[in-house]
């Protein structure tokens, strides 16, 4: 059973620290050194004999403080850690016992932090997702998105046109590389049921904007203009085909025009945009 007087003495107890350590040190020594000279000179020596013999005979008092003051600092600490651990332990005792005593509050309590931190982790992991997290791209800090802006909107995120696009790639010394890409929807047949994917529309050298190059086969390029050439992304590849490398007999298409595969891509995101795709397409 914990001893009750021991909490009083915690709290009438004062802080401490080095200085008052040393100072008390100090006091005790010049004390003592005083008792002693006192009893010197009551033996008939004159006082500065006194001093000086009650020195001696002590031995060299900064030595002596700086180890009393060690041995104190280290009770001092001994002493506060011992009290955290006191009051932690005493407020969660009394916390479990007052928990106990309303349990209809505390299942409350425990299904609302429960909430807080899920929702608290599924915000962060969004936000991370969106603004913190570096893309998956070589050299992500150097990739820039461009639109066109419209005089008579006031928009400035148009699509770009493709005479536009040709012109920017020909005549722009800013940027070591361009592709252009359009999000549609594509159907994709041939191995199973018809199905309905997110896809883009590549007209450039992605592989060289983006710097990563693909799985399995070759990504798109500017030989592929007009080509009807697809890339299949990884999770796609994975979910309809089974990750098989020879899937070469699917073919997707939006309206009357068809495109069949010739590479996988990586398990990033395709294109960068808030719809990432499928599958890559040459425009």
């Amino acid at each position: 059973m914990a001893d009750p007087s021991r909490g009083f003495r915690r709290w009438l107890r004062l802080p401490r620290n080095r200085t008052q350590a040393a100072r008390d040190v100090n006091d005790e020594i010049a004390f003592h050194l005083a008792m002693r000279e006192e009893k010197l000179r009551a033996a008939g020596l004159a006082p500065d004999d006194a001093t000086r013999r009650a020195r001696q005979r002590f031995g060299d008092a900064r030595a002596v403080a700086e180890q009393c003051v060690a041995i104190d600092v280290g009770t001092i600490r001994a002493e506060r850690r011992e009290d955290v651990a006191t009051s932690l332990w005493q407020d969660v005792r009394y916390a479990l016992r007052a928990l106990s005593r309303t349990p209809a509050f505390t299942l409350a309590a425990l299904v609302t932090l429960a909430l807080g931190i899920g929702a608290t982790t599924a915000v962060f992991s969004v936000v991370y997702g969106v603004l913190f997290r570096p893309l998956p791209y070589a050299e992500p800090d150097r990739l820039v998105q461009i639109w066109e802006q419209s005089t008579r909107t006031g928009s400035d995120r148009n699509p770009v046109s493709v005479l536009n696009y040709r012109d920017w790639t020909t005549q722009t010394r800013a940027f070591s590389a361009m592709a252009a890409y359009a999000f549609n929807r594509y159907t994709l047949t041939g191995s199973g049921d018809a199905e309905s994917v997110q896809g883009a529309q590549v007209y450039g050298d992605a592989v060289r904007v983006l710097g990563v190059q693909p799985l399995a086969g070759r990504s798109i390029g500017l030989e592929d203009a007009r080509q009807n050439v697809v890339v299949l992304s990884e999770g796609l590849w994975r979910r309809r085909y089974g990750a098989d490398p020879l899937c070469r007999r699917s073919s997707a298409s939006r309206g009357r025009t068809s495109s069949s595969g010739q590479g996988i891509g990586r398990s990033s995101p395709i294109l960068t945009g808030a719809n990432p795709g499928d599958a890559a397409f040459s425009a």
